[in-house]
């Protein structure tokens, strides 16, 4: 699953970054699969039935810096 994936990838030697993706009903529903993040990116189409506000503001207590934009 994402999150023993995200586990097995830290530890290994030769891994510098990792790219998840996550949809915001299963960051809300299982949490965040590491406990903090460099960078996170929202998809600006991204449509929830949970306020994006909401979220973002759950998710900078766990990422340095949030986009709406990869560029």
């Amino acid at each position: 699953d994402l999150y023993n994936n995200c586990r097995c990838l830290l530890i290994h030697p030769d891994c510098d970054k990792i790219v998840v993706s996550m949809t915001i009903v299963e960051i809300v529903t299982y949490g965040l699969p590491l406990d903090y993040f460099e960078h996170l990116i929202i998809d600006p189409d991204c449509q929830s039935e949970t306020d994006i506000n909401d979220i973002t503001n759950f998710l900078k207590n766990h990422v340095g810096k949030i986009t709406n934009s990869p560029f």
